[in-house]
């Protein structure tokens, strides 16, 4: 008899509903002088992820790669060509994947005491680079003038950067290039207010190669902050908009825009976030405006939230912003509980009315900086934040209208700071990226989940049990498949189910036994099945295969063992 047989009459899996669980970490930072600093990682619309960061001790800059997946990482690459040693300084905004280019910029003091912006760039997945870094025009001679902050965008091979800059006269600068970063425009001032206010914090949203640029100056009256935006059209050099006004509310009610200020685009939807103070108390609260026709009209800017900051000084603070399928969903912390919690709202663009408030982090626990990534239609958001004392890297994730339970992200012994996350939309997968000192100093981690979960359970030879499934797309089918062991077995949309192509595979693919439907809550079951008394001892991997109407292949969990026992 085949010894796949049996198998075909066993599977069994817990009756109840699976925990959430991430990925276990890998250590990504060994060989570093320093400590590991300034971590950014993306991976968006492409089957490739990048992390960057920096190596304190040597001021080196270093990358490494990945497919969609982020499960294997590859060595990691030199970015920087300074021999200096000068000190450089990374972000989460340093770095962009978009398809197969990556773009990335850094603050450098190669120059002189004054930061310049430093740029490079690859047009092949981090096969070749560009021979030499380049320096990004910030609007002033080299090593002239301080850049504070900067921000990089793309859309394809057209890529965009924005750099504010102080040391007397402040100012916002833009400046592009239409070839992947080879060569680049003369800088271009944003606004008008250059020299004239203080150019405070700065965001940049890309979409169809036109930036949407945000910051915070004093130009109205000399004190108070609004908030404004331009719109450049990077593919020609041209801007559609200069300085809109668009925090005419805030100005109204008599407040001062203060730390943080965001801006999201996707399709015909814009949103604005930042924070404000002066309206009634001493502590800030979160404000949010929606336009659903790229800027020419707007829902006015607003509260959001359920906290009073007014009479009861609760303050809101570290607001984040996403904006994705004609929704945008506004995380945040506030300590209405008397002590920080990490909270998220969502709002249709045809109403610009948000949900009652997300309490998304455990009361018990101080938490705070929180981050979004995903989508908001038939995948799922991810709000990822840190939690004190005891530092974790905690998140939970909204999909099929519903919110799953907090889970750690990360499976660290000490402190976990500075957390990144990002979102790739081939594999559907979060991807982290978190600092933790386990052995005494400060290394690099990465892991992440996709909501979509198979339980093994602890299944034993003999009885029975069913497959059990979460985080998968109502209305749905899913098939489960199963391999003795892991490999790459491509799927026909080019995926890698991440199972080698043994007899178990073809087998089990297309047993009517491992296949099921989606509930409206995105689980799912099989029937129970007989494990037979043979396979005690046995192990295989396991992955669930989303199948859309038709057949089309949705999602896909990782990669899950299972033992009989």
């Amino acid at each position: 008899m085949n010894k796949a047989l049996p198998f075909v009459v066993l599977l069994a899996l817990a009756t109840t509903l699976p925990a959430q669980q991430a990925r276990e970490s890998e250590l990504v930072s060994a060989g570093l002088t320093g400590a590991p600093v300034g971590i950014s990682i993306s991976s968006e619309n492409a089957d490739l992820s990048a992390m960057l960061y920096a190596d304190a001790g040597d001021a080196s800059l270093w990358l490494r790669l990945s497919d969609g997946r982020g499960i294997d990482w590859s060595s990691p690459i030199r970015m920087d060509d300074d021999i200096t040693g000068a000190p450089k300084a990374t972000f989460r905004h340093s770095l962009k994947v978009d398809d197969n280019r990556i773009y990335l910029a850094w603050r450098d003091k190669r120059n002189g005491s004054f930061d310049d912006v430093y740029f490079t760039s690859s047009d092949d997945s981090g096969t070749t680079w560009l021979p030499s870094n380049i320096r990004i025009d910030d609007g002033y001679a080299m090593g002239a003038k301080d850049v504070k902050d900067f921000r990089i965008g793309s859309g394809g091979k057209d890529v965009v950067v924005i750099c504010s800059t102080s040391n007397g006269d402040e100012g916002l600068f833009v400046t592009w290039s239409n070839n992947e970063g080879k060569v680049w425009n003369a800088a271009l001032p944003v606004t008008s207010h250059n020299g004239i206010a203080d150019v405070d914090n700065i965001d940049l949203a890309c979409e169809n190669d036109i930036a949407y640029i945000v910051w915070r100056d004093n130009s109205l009256n000399g004190i108070d902050d609004t908030i404004w935006m331009s719109i450049f059209d990077f593919s020609t050099g041209v801007f559609i908009a200069q300085d809109l006004n668009v925090s005419p509310n805030l100005i109204l009610a008599g407040g001062d825009a203060d730390d943080g200020v965001a801006v999201a685009v996707d399709q015909n939807y814009l949103a604005v976030m930042y924070h404000a103070d002066k309206l009634g108390g001493t502590s800030e609260q979160l404000r949010v405006n929606l336009s659903s026709d790229l800027g020419l009209s707007w829902s006015g800017d607003t509260q959001v939230g359920e906290y009073d900051n007014a009479l009861l000084n609760h303050d809101a603070d570290n607001g984040v912003i996403l904006v994705e399928d004609a929704r945008v969903a506004v995380a945040w912390e506030d300590n209405r509980t008397g002590q920080d919690a990490v909270y998220c709202a969502i709002a249709e663009f045809a109403t610009a009315t948000f949900t009652a408030d997300h309490l998304c982090s455990d009361t018990t626990l101080v938490a705070g900086n929180p981050h979004l990534a995903g989508e908001l239609k038939n995948e799922a958001l991810a709000v990822v934040w840190s939690q004190f004392p005891g530092e974790t890297y905690s998140s939970c994730y909204y999909m099929n209208d519903r919110w799953s339970s907090t889970f750690s992200v990360s499976d660290n012994v000490a402190d976990v700071d500075d957390a990144e996350v990002a979102w790739n939309d081939v594999y559907n997968n979060f991807l982290s990226l978190w600092v933790a000192d386990d052995s005494g100093i400060n290394q690099l981690y990465v892991g992440g989940y996709r909501a979509q979960q198979i339980d093994p359970g602890a299944p034993v030879a003999g009885s029975a049990a069913a497959f059990t499934l979460s985080g998968f797309l109502a209305g749905d089918a899913f098939q489960v498949v199963a391999a003795a062991s892991p490999g790459s077995f491509l799927l026909t949309d080019g995926r890698n189910l991440g199972l080698r192509a043994d007899s178990y595979l073809l087998i089990t693919k297309d047993l009517p036994q491992f296949r099921g439907g989606i509930a409206v809550d995105g689980t799912g079951s099989t029937a129970p099945l007989p494990i037979p008394q043979g396979l005690s001892g046995t192990s295989f991997y396991l992955v669930a295969v989303g199948l859309a109407p038709g057949g089309v292949i949705t999602d896909l969990t990782d990669v899950t063992f299972m033992s009989i026992q």
